[in-house]
């Protein structure tokens, strides 16, 4: 059940008070909220928040089964997104890429791939830890700066929610070796001292057979001038992976401190082509360590004062196509004897300190500002180094070396002015970002949200606002000068938001049509410079409607998408690629018993149309002809079946539940937007996982 309350979220933690988790959830439509608010940094009520908000609850986790956040994630009606077994790849509202353009938080603090500047979202974030998920579509960069230019993804912890006193484990079993064990603990005392922990093991090796004759189908899957090349052995193919994740909230009254870590070792699925399946594992971690002080200046006046460090390490195992030499080999067989794997390592850390004031004079007016200082560290960070000693001379390739890159440091300062006006019917959000950071043009970022709310459950509402961002490491180091544009988006947005209750039909529905435009971006391969060429603008038109209710025992939601965006010259004509034009996302769940719950979970794509490597054998793989290919329109059925709060004594209660993903064992796929090959991937056959969790 996709509820689409408007929580939100602040990102000092003093603001970051949940609501009390006595109110019922048949409640939750009718009543205004105090909670948290990701749009404006500020408790917002139900309907009247500063934007188009999706919220994901706990509730409709368990309702639903998702084990993890891109399962969460595909709920939501204009996210899009591809899975290809490694990390999900996307966008916000038609826009596709690496999700560079959407912001990800966890209990509001950035976890943005220092890398590429990406929201790196894998199966390493497991749904046990999560209390909710906010998802706030268009551009904020106004109150969060780079890279909250399609939007924000905000993962609430369940340690990260201050007023919850919890104790839970969980154990997944499912098949493919999918298993899971998750813990949670938060304790709080009257004197204000708080601790909190989770952790996660994850892993699976996906050992279906459809999956792993499609990693050796070239036509369907790869298509790539390599293809010959590859280990085309079913019984050798290996897509699996292992995940951890720790987290630790400390709290003593208004001194606070965390930590996230994050690491996963993989195959890297089949975003890469590997000459082997059999090659050692990749691995990618992240590290947040927080350190903050929470101070009231009386009634009217609070401040928070934080400081992050974010390490982000990253090392890939893969054989190095560049040293085949087509002369001598021509097989898997010829290079698997000759030379070992390549293998890049890639160290970065990044420092910010933030201040952050709130002053609320009266109810009807508030001002929030704040300084975000941040200096990353790409200096004698990054490693390289390749075992294939025989052809580092005749092919030019390097051996072991360290390269510095480009340490960028930015300035923003930030300002947000919150008013009532005509008897409180009307309030007004106005925001200023100016950002100054190294090697680009500074930037000023506005943000201006309207809304007229007649009462308390109808809401219209009138959104403009400008998001940008960051280059990427290898773009900085590219950098010439100081005269380079910054990557931005401009989004206006007419919301409409009602709440209603007619008799025992209980519903809540946001609508949203908006209007979203891309300047200044990189056309493909170009790098940024003064002398650099950049696309004209690129412009999507769309509309976005999410329904949720209730009827007694049965509750659900439904949720579509339509998109119009400029069309590519493409092979001598013009298309939409990469993104399905519609989307349709349906949930019906049903209270069969009082403890026993039925849900089902629909999601349908139309049709997806790519630029892709043109297939012919005969052309030996190395003309580099691309084609039109159409990715088909699917729909998938998912189901879950959960006994809930069974009781065990003591005030220990359990839940066991029973999942089948892909019901029907439909064959679809997602496109493979950021290049010519591979063209597509196949998603997961019918699979079935027993979840078993308790609560004490």
């Amino acid at each position: 059940m996709c509820l689409l309350l408007c929580y939100g979220f602040q990102n000092s933690s003093f603001l970051a008070q949940a609501a009390s988790n006595t109110i019922e959830m048949e409640d939750l439509l009718f009543i205004d909220v105090p909670s948290i608010i990701t749009a404006a940094k500020f408790q917002e009520t139900l309907i009247g928040a500063s934007g188009t908000v999706y919220v994901i609850t706990e509730e409709d986790i368990k309702r639903y089964g998702w084990r993890d956040l891109k399962e969460i994630l595909a709920s939501i009606p204009n996210i899009d997104y591809k899975y290809d077994y490694n990390w999900l790849q996307g966008g916000q509202r038609g826009f596709t890429g690496n999700f560079s353009g959407t912001l990800l938080l966890l209990d509001g603090r950035e976890v943005q791939n220092l890398l590429a500047d990406e929201a790196f979202i894998t199966n390493g974030f497991p749904s046990h830890r999560i209390k909710k998920v906010e998802v706030l579509m268009g551009p904020n960069s106004t109150l969060y700066g780079a890279s909250a230019m399609q939007g924000i993804i905000n993962v609430i912890t369940k340690i990260g929610d201050d007023q919850t006193d919890t104790n839970e484990v969980e154990f997944i079993q499912g098949q493919a070796g999918t298993q899971q064990i998750a813990a949670v603990f938060k304790k709080g005392t009257p004197d204000g001292l708080s601790i909190g922990f989770s952790g996660s093991y994850f892993t699976t090796d996906r050992n279906w057979d459809t999956l792993h004759r499609f990693a050796t189908d070239d036509k369907n899957y790869s298509r790539s001038s390599l293809d010959q090349y590859r280990d085309h052995n079913l019984q050798r193919v290996f897509i699996g992976e292992e995940d951890w994740t720790f987290d630790l909230n400390l709290r003593y009254k208004g001194v606070y401190g965390n930590i996230n870590y994050f690491k996963t070792r993989n195959s890297e699925g089949l975003e890469y082509i590997r000459y082997s399946f059999n090659t050692p594992l990749s691995e990618r971690s992240y590290k947040l360590i927080t350190l903050g002080i929470d101070h009231e200046f009386g009634k009217k006046l609070k401040a928070n004062v934080e400081y992050r460090h974010l390490a982000d390490h990253d090392e890939n195992i893969r054989f190095e196509g560049a040293a085949i030499d087509p002369a001598t080999m021509s097989s898997y067989e010829d290079i698997n004897t000759t030379f070992e794997s390549s293998t890049w390592l890639g160290a970065f850390y990044r420092n910010q300190f933030l201040i952050q004031a709130d002053y609320h004079p009266n109810d009807k007016h508030r001002i929030i500002g704040g300084v975000d200082l941040r200096y990353q560290n790409n200096d004698h960070t990054y490693h390289a180094y390749n075992t294939l000693r025989i052809y580092q001379n005749q092919y030019g390739l390097t051996g072991p070396y360290a390269g510095t890159y480009k340490s960028p440091t930015s300035r923003s300062y930030y300002i947000q002015d919150s008013h009532f006006f005509m008897e409180d019917k009307l309030r007004l959000n106005l925001g200023l970002m100016y950002d100054d950071r190294d090697f680009v043009q500074a930037t000023i970022l506005p943000r201006c949200c309207a809304i007229f709310q007649p009462n308390a459950q109808t809401a219209v509402k009138l959104t403009y606002g400008k998001g940008f961002r960051s280059y990427n490491v290898w773009e900085v180091d590219a950098a010439a000068g100081s005269n380079i544009p910054t990557q931005q988006m401009e989004m206006t947005e007419l919301n409409y938001s009602q709440e209603k209750r007619i008799d025992k039909l209980h519903f809540v529905n946001i609508a949203a049509l908006y209007q979203m435009k891309s300047l200044n971006m990189l056309i493909t391969g170009a790098l940024p410079n003064e002398n650099s060429s950049y696309s004209d603008s690129f412009t999507v038109h769309g509309f976005e409607d999410m329904l949720k209710c209730r009827y007694n025992k049965l509750q659900g939601f439904v949720g579509v998408r339509y998109v119009l965006p400029d069309k590519n010259k493409v092979l001598g004509t013009e298309e939409v690629l990469n993104i399905p034009a519609t989307k349709t996302k349906l949930g019906i769940s049903y209270d069969v018993l009082k403890h026993l719950i039925a849900s089902v979970f629909l999601e349908n794509w139309a049709e997806t149309k790519i630029e892709a490597a043109q297939y012919d054998p005969t052309l030996a793989y190395t003309s580099g002809a691309t084609e039109l290919y159409t990715v088909p329109s699917w729909t998938v059925v998912n189901m879950n079946i959960v006994a809930s709060e069974l009781n065990l004594g003591n005030g220990a209660k359990a839940s066991l539940s029973f999942y089948v993903e892909n019901l029907f064992d439909t064959d679809y796929y997602h496109a493979n937007t950021r290049g010519t090959s591979p063209i597509q991937y196949m998603q997961p056959p019918r699979n079935i996982r027993v979840m078993l969790s308790a609560k004490y």
